[in-house]
C-alpha cells in the first residue's frame, strides 16, 4: 500500500497558524437552535453576498446524535464555518461548506460515512473528527489512500504513529502529554505505589504503557496494572486491587464506561478516605449524573460518594483575554468577538471550542496553501489552462500531496496541564503544572482537599526497625563485664608478679594465666551482641558474627583446657601414680601443648567455616505494631532481629558443640576421680572440681535457653551475659581467691 503524503501546499505553517488561531478552553455555548439534520451545510447568512465565490467542501465526522454533551455542536461548527466565510483575508474567493453525519461513536458508521465522501457529492479536502479515539484509530487509517487531511479532536497516542496516521493532526491536548505531569503529582504528594486499572483499548492501553514507564523512573511502584475488557465484568479487576491494597488508582475510561466501573466500586466499598481515584479531566460536565438505572445501577448521589476528592488532569485550553484572539492576522469582527465571549463565559466548554477552532484552523490552512497550490503544474480545462486551484482537488491527485506537516514535534498540540478535584458536586481547578521546571503552582484561594483534613496514604507502610539490646539493659552488663575484665587483669598481674612464690608455683601460673585470658576473652566476647548495629553493614555483622564466634569458642578451650590441664595432672599424680608406684612426668609444657590443640582445632573449624560456608545475615521480622502517634498514616513498625546464619550452620554448630561437650565430660569426669584428693599447700582440686560443676550447670541451662529466646533480643542478651558472668567470674575466683588463706602461713609461703 502506498503512503500518501500530507497535503504540504496546504499546510506549510500550521504551528503558526495555530498560535495565532487557537481559543481552546472558552466553555461551549448552549443553543436552542435544532441540530441540523443535513449533511451539507452552507452559509446562510452570506449566502446572497457570495454568488461568486466558489464553495469547497470539508467533511466532519460528528459523534453521537442525541447526547447532551454532543448536541450542540453542529451549531458551533456551523458558526465558525460562518465567521470564517463572513472575515476579509482568509478563502476571499471561496465558500466555505461542511459535508458531515453523526458517527454514533461506531467505526463502523464512520467508515460507511467515509464511504459517501469519496463516492458521492463534491469532494472534501480535509476532514474534521471524528471525536472518539475508537473511531479516529480506525477510520484515519483509511482516509490517506484519498489524500485526505484530517484534523480530529481525539487523543489517543496511537495516532502518533506516522507510519499508520500519515495524514493526522490532532490539536486536542494528548493524553499522553499529560503523564509527566500525573507521574509528578504522585511524587509531588509523597506517594511511592500505585495501581493502573483502564478499559483495554489502544488509546488507553498506549497510554497506560507510557505512564507506567514514567513513574518506574521516578521510582513509583505499579502495585497493579489491570486491562478491563469487558465492562460489565469488572469485578475482577476490582478484586485484584483489593488483593494488592491499591490506595492510589490511575483510572482510564471513557465517561460511559467509567459510569459503569465507578458504579462497581460503589459496590465494592473502594472509595472513601484511604482511596484516591485519579481519572480523565476531560470528562463532560456533570458526566455522573442521571445515569440509566438499567446499565449503571447507581443512583447520582451514590456516584457522587464514590468520585468525592478524585483527582483529574487536563490541558489548559483557553485565552485569558477574547479581544486578544487573532485568526493569523486577521482581527474576528465584533459580533464574532461577542460570541466568542459567550463562549468564555459557559461551563463544559471544551468539545465545543476545539470544535471552533479546529474550523478556523482548516479555513487558515486552506487559506496559507493558496499561492503553493497555484505553483503545481498548471490545470487544463479543455481549451483554457490555468494555475491549479483549491476546488481542483481529486482523491487520487497526488500532485498536492507533498511535504510533510509537523504540529509540534509530533502532530499533536502541546499545552500547559492543570490538575482539578472533585469536590462536593464540582470539579475545581486547584493547580497548575509547569512542564519547563516540573513544578506545581497552587491557585489562588485554592488547596487540595482531602477526606478527614489528611492526604491518605498509598497504602499500608511497613517500616523494619531493628531490634536492639536496650541502653539500661546494655549499660548494666557492660559495667558489670567491664569488672570482670579489671578483676581478671589484677589476678593476672598478681599471677606474673608473685609466680616465683611456692603456693603460686606449685598451681602452674603458666596454666593460670591461660585461664585467665580465656576468662578476659569471654568478657569480651559479651561486648559484641549488645552492640547497636541497626546501622551496620551486612560485611561488618558478618565479621562481628565471626569475632564473636572466635573469643567463646578460643575462651572457652583456654580457660577450661588449662582449668582441665590442672585437674588432670593431680588426676594423674595423686591416682595413676600412687596406684601403680610409678612417677608421672607432666610439666607444664605438655599440659600447654594440649591447651594449644584444643584452640588450634577451633581456628581450624572457624577457618573452613569463614572460607566454605556463606555466612550472611537474616532478618527475622516480628509482630508489627501500629504507630499510634498519627494512626491515620497506616504506618507499622516490624522489630527485624538481625542474625548470622549459613546452609551449613547446623554442622558448624554441632562439631564445635561436640568438640566443648566431649571437653566438658572429660572435665566432670577429672572433677569426679579427683573428688577426694585434698593437699593443703595444693587446694586446686575440690575448687576445679567445683568450677568444672558450674561451668557444666551453666552452659547446660543457659545454652538451650538462649536458643528459645533467640528472637527476644533483651532476654536473650542477658542470659547470655549473665551465663558468661557467672560462670568466669565463679572460676577466677575458685583458682585465685582461695590461696589467699596461705598469706600469713610457712616462710617463704605468703601468696603476694
Amino acid at each position: 500500500m502506498r503512503t500518501p503524503k500530507i497535503l504540504g501546499p496546504l499546510i506549510p505553517l500550521l504551528a503558526c497558524l495555530l498560535t495565532s488561531s487557537l481559543i481552546l478552553a472558552l466553555p461551549s455555548v448552549s443553543t436552542s437552535t435544532s441540530v441540523p439534520t443535513s449533511t451539507s451545510t452552507s452559509s446562510a447568512s452570506t449566502e446572497s453576498m457570495t454568488i461568486s465565490k466558489i464553495p469547497i467542501y470539508v467533511g466532519g465526522f460528528f459523534p453521537i446524535e442525541g447526547h447532551s454533551a454532543f448536541e450542540s455542536l453542529p451549531r458551533t461548527v456551523q458558526t465558525a464555518i460562518d465567521h470564517v466565510n463572513e472575515l476579509p483575508g482568509i478563502l476571499d474567493d471561496y465558500e466555505l461548506r461542511m459535508r458531515w453525519n453523526w458517527t454514533m461513536g461506531s467505526p463502523a458508521n464512520a467508515l460507511r460515512l467515509l464511504h459517501d465522501f469519496v463516492s458521492t457529492g463534491p469532494p472534501v479536502l480535509m476532514t474534521w473528527g471524528p471525536m472518539f479515539s475508537s473511531v479516529a484509530t480506525v477510520v484515519n487509517e483509511i482516509t490517506p489512500e484519498y489524500n485526505i487531511v484530517q484534523v480530529v479532536i481525539a487523543s489517543s497516542s496511537t495516532l502518533n504513529d506516522r507510519i499508520r496516521y500519515p495524514l493526522t493532526v490532532r490539536i486536542s491536548v494528548d493524553e499522553d502529554v499529560l503523564n509527566p505531569s500525573r507521574a509528578a503529582f504522585i511524587k509531588e504528594m509523597g506517594w511511592s505505589r500505585v495501581a493502573i486499572i483502564f478499559e483495554d483499548t489502544d488509546y488507553f492501553r498506549e497510554n497506560t504503557k507510557q505512564l507506567t514507564l514514567l513513574l518506574r523512573q521516578v521510582d513509583v511502584t505499579v502495585l497493579a496494572t489491570e486491562a478491563v475488557s469487558d465492562i460489565n465484568s469488572a469485578e475482577a479487576q476490582l478484586e485484584s486491587l483489593k488483593r494488592h491494597d491499591a490506595r492510589v488508582i490511575f483510572a482510564g475510561f471513557l465517561p460511559d464506561q467509567a459510569l459503569i466501573v465507578f458504579c462497581k466500586i460503589f459496590r465494592q466499598g473502594l472509595y472513601g478516605s484511604k482511596f484516591i481515584w485519579i481519572i480523565p479531566g476531560w470528562f463532560p460536565e456533570g458526566w455522573w449524573r442521571n445515569p440509566d438505572p438499567e446499565v449503571v445501577p447507581c443512583t447520582s448521589e451514590e456516584m457522587e460518594m464514590v468520585l468525592q476528592y478524585h483527582i483529574g488532569f487536563d490541558g489548559d485550553q483557553f485565552v485569558s483575554d477574547v479581544e486578544e484572539i487573532s485568526f493569523n492576522g486577521v482581527k474576528p469582527q465584533p459580533h464574532h468577538l461577542e460570541y466568542l465571549r459567550a463562549l468564555h463565559e459557559m461551563d463544559d466548554n471544551s468539545r465545543d471550542i476545539y470544535a471552533y477552532d479546529n474550523l478556523i484552523t482548516m479555513a487558515l490552512i486552506l487559506n496559507s496553501s493558496i499561492a503553493d497550490v497555484e505553483q503545481l503544474p498548471g490545470y487544463s480545462d479543455g481549451d483554457t489552462a490555468r494555475p491549479k486551484r483549491l476546488e481542483d482537488f481529486t482523491y487520487g491527485d497526488t500532485d498536492m500531496a507533498e511535504d510533510k506537516v509537523e504540529f509540534g514535534v509530533e502532530g499533536i498540540r502541546n499545552s500547559p496541564v492543570y490538575v482539578e478535584q472533585f469536590i462536593g458536586s464540582t470539579a475545581l481547578r486547584i493547580m497548575d503544572y509547569t512542564d519547563k521546571d516540573g513544578s506545581f503552582h497552587v491557585e489562588r484561594n485554592r488547596s487540595i482537599r482531602w477526606a478527614d483534613g489528611k492526604r491518605p496514604v498509598d497504602g499500608i507502610t511497613y517500616q523494619p526497625i531493628d531490634e536492639t539490646v536496650s541502653s539500661t539493659v546494655r549499660i548494666i552488663f557492660y559495667s558489670l563485664s567491664g569488672v570482670g575484665i579489671v578483676l581478671s587483669l589484677i589476678f593476672f598481674s598478681l599471677n606474673v608478679h608473685y609466680r616465683e612464690y611456692r603456693t603460686i608455683k606449685i598451681s602452674s601460673p603458666i596454666l593460670n594465666n591461660l585461664i585467665v585470658i580465656g576468662c578476659l576473652m569471654l568478657y569480651a566476647a559479651i561486648i559484641i551482641p549488645g552492640l547497636n548495629t541497626s546501622s551496620y553493614s551486612e560485611p561488618t555483622i558478618v565479621l562481628l558474627c565471626h569475632v564473636q564466634t572466635c573469643l567463646i569458642s578460643v575462651g572457652i578451650s583456654l580457660s577450661l583446657g588449662a582449668l582441665f590441664g590442672k585437674t588432670y595432672r593431680i588426676h594423674a599424680i595423686f591416682k595413676k601414680a600412687v596406684e601403680r608406684l610409678k612417677k608421672i612426668n607432666l610439666p607444664d609444657s605438655k599440659l600447654i601443648l594440649g591447651v594449644c590443640a584444643l584452640v588450634l582445632a577451633d581456628i581450624i573449624i572457624l577457618m573452613f567455616r569463614v572460607v566454605l560456608d556463606d555466612v550472611h545475615v537474616t532478618s527475622h521480622s516480628l509482630d508489627a505494631q501500629l504507630d499510634m502517634t498519627d494512626p491515620s498514616k497506616e504506618l507499622y513498625f516490624v522489630p527485624t532481629v538481625r542474625t548470622c546464619g549459613s546452609t551449613n550452620q547446623l554442622f558448624f554448630q554441632i562439631i564445635m558443640y561436640g568438640i566443648k561437650g566431649i571437653l566438658l565430660m572429660f572435665g566432670i569426669f577429672l572433677a569426679w576421680e579427683t573428688r577426694d584428693v585434698t593437699i593443703s599447700d595444693l587446694n586446686d582440686s575440690k575448687y576445679i572440681a567445683f568450677s568444672v560443676y558450674t561451668v557444666a550447670v551453666t552452659m547446660a541451662v543457659a545454652v538451650p535457653t538462649i536458643s528459645v529466646f533467640m528472637y527476644q533480643v533483651d532476654l536473650r542478651f542477658i542470659i547470655f551475659s549473665s551465663a558468661i558472668l557467672f560462670a568466669n567470674t565463679t572460676m577466677l575466683c575458685l583458682v585465685f581467691v582461695p590461696k589467699t588463706s596461705f598469706y600469713n602461713r610457712a616462710e617463704n609461703c605468703r601468696f603476694w
